[in-house]
């Protein structure tokens, strides 16, 4: 004997983000739904032993999954969130999700507005003393709660409620894109020197992503002054003058070609669009370097020994921040282009 309870006029209500009780960078996406009434079905092939039910629903057990569609379509594993539906509505929880999903999450979305969609189902209990009502013994009712539509918001609401809450607008750069790269990955890289390149900027990347824990409990300007230096010393082999450098400007104009970043209409215009867009790369991370050598590392200007001026570095949170983000941004885009280019040759 089974018996069910729908709930019809299902519709969309908010969504929102969780962080996770004690876990760290540990979230739940919730998403709040709400319905006109439920309805018990005691015989699926008879419509008369349908019976509108107004009292709260026990929670055995729960599972679905929520759609989210942009550019691409995201499913994600739900269940009920509370042990008790009451006031006509409900809670959907998500499978715990990690920053790096909730990145490729946006990512795969896009720019666009989202449209949402769910199906769930669960098994239920009828409040006590609500079974005689409707002569049927106390057992659990299977649970149907799917809306009949597709609901959407827009991608403001998408940052406001999910991504800020979060702190993605800030950490995206910062916590999530060293760690989209498998340090595995450099052993499928055939090129001996480009295996070495690659694994030099990982391990430069992940250097970076320490500093910036760091920089999560960092306090005085003293310790900010701190951090600067260490980012400094991190791309210091990005420099067109040191021998990684060297290698890298070689490694990227191969690369570029390879790619076909560009595409000559005369002779020799490739290869000088190409020699220009690597030195904008470095002119990049020399900003970088002597930023980071302003508020962090240098006590005094720049210039000839007897024209320079002593001085204290005394940075905020922010200027560390800035020169981290700009770091691993510039890190991480070289990388990507190196992993593209082994894996065509």
């Amino acid at each position: 004997m089974v018996f069910s309870i729908s709930l019809e006029g299902v519709r969309f209500g908010s969504i929102s983000i969780e962080r996770m009780a004690g876990v760290p960078n540990m979230f739940i996406l919730v998403v709040r739904a709400e319905y006109d009434n439920a309805v018990i079905h005691l015989d699926p092939t008879d419509p008369s032993r349908n019976f509108n039910y107004d009292g709260e629903l026990y929670v055995l057990n729960s599972r679905g999954y929520l759609d989210l569609a942009g550019k691409e379509t995201v499913k994600l594993n739900v269940s009920i969130g509370d042990l008790w539906i009451t006031n006509k509505s409900f809670r959907m929880v998500s499978e715990p999700l990690t920053l790096e999903s909730l990145y490729d999450i946006e990512q795969k979305l896009g720019k666009g507005p989202v449209d949402i969609y769910w199906s769930l189902q669960g098994l239920v209990f009828l409040k006590a003393g609500e079974y005689q009502q409707f002569k049927m013994p106390s057992i659990p009712l299977i649970l149907y709660a799917n809306p009949h539509t597709h609901f959407k918001i827009s991608r403001e609401d998408f940052i406001k409620n999910v991504l800020q809450p979060a702190d993605m607008m800030k950490r995206i750069f910062i916590e999530i894109i060293p760690s989209k790269i498998d340090p595995s990955m450099t052993n499928r890289i055939r090129d001996p020197d480009l295996r070495e390149l690659v694994d030099i900027l990982l391990k430069k990347q992940h250097m970076l992503l320490e500093l910036y824990e760091a920089l999560k409990n960092a306090k005085t300007t003293r310790e900010y002054a701190g951090i600067i230096s260490q980012i400094r010393v991190s791309i210091e082999g990005l420099t067109k003058s040191s021998s990684v450098g060297k290698r890298i400007i070689d490694v990227l104009s191969r690369a570029y070609k390879n790619l076909s970043i560009v595409e000559g209409l005369e002779a020799g215009a490739a290869e000088k669009a190409i020699e220009d867009l690597i030195e904008s790369l470095f002119s990049i991370s020399k900003g970088i370097f002597d930023t980071a050598s302003v508020l962090g590392a240098h006590g005094s200007t720049y210039g000839k020994p007897k024209e320079r001026k002593n001085y204290i570095p005394k940075p905020y949170e922010r200027d560390a921040e800035l020169v981290l983000i700009f770091a691993i941004q510039l890190l991480s885009y070289i990388t990507n282009v190196l992993l593209h280019y082994s894996s065509r040759i």
